[in-house]
């Protein structure tokens, strides 16, 4: 399956899709924390915090520091910080390190995170499990090579 059209075709029925149909998509969201859509978000969130954090303390150690230098991170993509801090800890490329399909799946996780968080539509269907794998294994690799316990 081709994740990248499939985002595309979903975006396109969001943006047509009527207030009501909406809602209960929300309601949908809502009522199930444990959804898949749910899960990705929080996911790719949690390693755009954490990535930014490991970056960021790289370079600053005081608090006052840290608030110095946030704005230069604030904005970065995640998979963008998570390939630098790769390169800071002197491992090869995420591409490498997870294999190029996975990678892939990963930026296109974030495509639909970013989908997810501003239309707040839902995932339902088991063909996006490939989006959830790739962000689970993104993760686990990232918290390993931080070497702080999860």
């Amino acid at each position: 399956m081709d994740l990248k059209s499939e985002l595309e075709k979903l975006r396109e029925s969001y943006i047509t899709s009527s207030p009501d149909s909406r809602l209960k998509l929300i309601k949908d969201r809502l009522d199930d924390p444990a959804a898949l859509p749910n899960k990705m978000v929080t996911r790719i969130a949690a390693m755009e915090g954490f990535v930014r954090s490991l970056l960021m303390f790289s370079q600053a150690s005081s608090k006052a520091e840290l608030k110095k230098i946030y704005h230069k991170f604030r904005y970065r993509k995640v998979q963008t910080m998570i390939e630098d801090y790769f390169s800071l800890k002197g491992r090869k490329p995420p591409e490498e390190e997870f294999g190029q399909e996975v990678w892939n799946t990963f930026k296109v996780a974030v495509e639909y995170r970013n989908l997810l968080v501003h239309e707040c539509t839902f995932l339902g269907k088991r063909k996006y499990i490939p989006l959830e794998t790739a962000c689970e294994t993104v993760y686990e690799k990232l918290v390993h090579i931080s070497k702080f316990k999860n």
